[in-house]
Formats: C-alpha cells, sequence, structure tokens
C-alpha cells in the first residue's frame, strides 16, 4: 500500500501522520476492505458475464432440438 499523506473524510482532510495507532489501524481496515469489495465486483461481473455464455449456449441447443415445421 502506498503511504497516503492526508485522508479526506466527509469534507475534512486529516494528516495520516497524526492518527493514533487505533485509527491507522481503522484505515488499514477500510483500505483492505475497499479492496476486497473491488475484488468481488470484478469476480461478480466476471460470473454475470460466464452466466449470460452459458444462457445463450443453452438457447442455441434448445433451437438445434426443435423439430422442423
Amino acid at each position: 500500500m502506498s503511504e497516503l499523506k492526508t485522508i479526506s473524510i466527509d469534507g475534512t482532510d486529516y494528516d495520516v501522520a497524526s492518527l493514533t495507532d487505533a485509527q491507522k489501524n481503522m484505515l488499514s481496515q477500510i483500505t483492505d476492505i475497499n479492496q476486497k469489495l473491488g475484488n468481488l465486483q470484478f469476480q461478480a461481473d466476471q460470473l454475470s458475464v460466464a452466466k449470460d455464455a452459458f444462457v445463450q449456449l443453452l438457447k442455441q441447443s434448445l433451437e438445434q432440438q426443435k423439430p422442423a415445421e
């Protein structure tokens, strides 16, 4: 993680160096959670595309199975 010099919360800037150890820990937790949320969204996007592809494959398979009219 690159070291932040300041953070902004609700429009107020805070110097990271002046935070307590507990506050720095909270900031690290938030950073880690944001990264995990990003990874989960990436995975959700992948799964959504994969699901759509399988739906299309199923539709194509079912269409090929239809008797000729």
